[in-house]
């Protein structure tokens, strides 16, 4: 079973030029990339997924993040935390800089796995679809993470999440994948993420 010692923040990127110059610690064996729209709740989650309120900054307006955040995990794994995409009150210059930064990351840096947060309150958006099948095309394995399952009531859950996965295996063409419902106010997804998690980590010996 995965399990966290000691997560700490390492370091902020907000152009293609540091993601070049970037040093990945030696002992770093795995890397994983969180992704998601904005306001979908990408802080939140880290801040409960690495039981520290305080590591990721939480904010109520969407599209707040604007660099990629990377957290180390027990000196072996990096968590990186890309900015949301498809906020429509940001300039249409941000938003290229921010897609340009994101596929830099991808270019420069192939994480092992990407999260990919999903809101099980609202259907996929274009964006979501097309980070689906770009990550399906890199070869890079996806758990899908189906955020403020806390919304419903415990009896509505499962249908939520079974439309949010039918739309997904839809329109993406995907029909083996990894996910969990997650809410921040229990421990039980807390758990299945990591082990999920666990399952992507590279074997001891092993390096980037």
């Amino acid at each position: 079973m995965f399990k966290i010692k000691i997560a700490k923040f390492f370091r902020c990127v907000g152009l293609k030029k540091d993601l070049e110059d970037l040093k990945v610690p030696f002992s770093v064996k795995s890397q994983g990339a969180i992704v998601g729209r904005s306001n979908v709740g990408k802080s939140s989650l880290l801040n409960h997924l690495l039981q520290n309120k305080k590591l990721a900054k939480v904010s109520s307006t969407p599209g707040k993040t604007q660099t990629i955040n990377y957290f180390l995990i027990d000196e072996s794994l990096l968590l990186i935390d890309l900015p949301g995409y498809g906020f429509a009150k940001r300039s249409k210059e941000l938003k290229t800089q921010w897609h340009e930064l994101i596929e830099s990351y991808f270019d420069i840096q192939r994480p092992h796995f990407i999260l990919i947060l999903l809101d099980l309150r609202v259907p996929p958006s274009t964006d979501d679809i097309q980070m689906i099948k770009w990550a399906a095309h890199l070869g890079i394995q996806v758990i899908f993470v189906l955020t403020k399952a806390d919304k419903f009531a415990k009896t509505k859950v499962a249908a939520a999440e079974k439309t949010l996965l039918d739309i997904i295996e839809k329109e993406t063409n995907l029909s083996s994948f990894s996910h969990v419902c997650y809410s921040i106010k229990q421990s039980e997804p807390r758990q299945k993420l990591l082990a999920l998690i666990g399952q992507q980590l590279l074997p001891k010996g092993r390096s980037l």
